[in-house]
């Protein structure tokens, strides 16, 4: 959240304790597993549990060492 929100990069954040339907959906993308977070892009891919460095090379961002 820090890291998106520093860059103003907008989002929707779904907290799964409250939102039963999102519960299945993690599951259903993890194996079955609660992992958060589960990040989905437009057009379906997904991160999960992402670096730092993941989630600003998936967005085409410099971050690290670049």
């Amino acid at each position: 959240k820090k890291f998106l929100g520093e860059r103003q990069i907008q989002y929707e954040e779904v907290d799964i304790d409250l939102t039963p339907e999102a519960v299945t959906i993690v599951k259903q993308l993890n194996h079955g597993m609660r992992s958060v977070p589960t990040i989905v892009f437009p057009g379906g891919s997904i991160l999960v549990e992402p670096s730092t460095d993941q989630l600003a090379e998936k967005l085409g961002l410099p971050f690290g060492s670049n």
